[in-house]
């Protein structure tokens, strides 16, 4: 496994010519931040044992992949959200695409910035599976980041089509049972 920086080097100080890809990169996380926080609301609204047919669920609070399981459960599956079903199922695979981009963009370990041309930034990301230890890199450009970040946003405005109605009492109340 080649060797990985964990401390120090550019993030330590970053170069000035470094600025855009930072800028792009805080773009991009501030829009996933912004998305997950609505799909958290969605889900902690409607995730309630007096709106549950079936055994309530805890809403998780850290893993995606569980959070767009129980969003797969109430907005693509529940039959009283169903004039949803069509946008909330392209919604959950593009979620799940993009939190594959927002894993190796956001949650690596910087490596360094080349100035280029064009300017990129090295990063590592390291996980297990099935108790193996995985190294991936990637080089990202300010353009790649730039356009991760316009899809995080194009995103939340899909799940805002979602959220406007479904967050509203006249709706919840309709979810009671009764």
């Amino acid at each position: 496994m080649p060797e990985v920086l964990i401390v120090g080097g550019h993030l330590d100080e970053p170069p000035m010519f470094s600025i855009p890809i930072l800028t792009a990169y805080a773009l991009a996380s501030m829009n996933w931040g912004r998305l997950e926080q609505q799909l958290d609301m969605a889900l902690i609204t409607v995730n309630k044992e007096y709106f549950s047919p079936a055994k309530a669920r805890i809403t998780p609070n850290t893993s995606f992949r569980m959070k767009l399981d129980l969003f797969n459960d109430w907005f693509v599956k529940d039959p009283r959200f169903e004039e949803f079903h069509a946008v909330a199922r392209r919604l959950c695979k593009s979620l799940k695409h993009a939190n594959e981009d927002r894993i190796l963009l956001i949650h690596s370990n910087l490596q360094k910035f080349e100035e280029g041309p064009p300017l990129t930034m090295e990063v590592v990301n390291i996980h297990t599976t099935n108790g193996n230890v995985i190294q991936q890199r990637a080089v990202w450009t300010v353009e790649q980041i730039e356009k991760v970040a316009d899809s995080f946003n194009r995103l939340n405005h899909g799940l805002r089509l979602i959220t406007e109605r479904v967050l509203t009492m006249e709706f919840l109340r309709s979810l009671e049972k009764g």
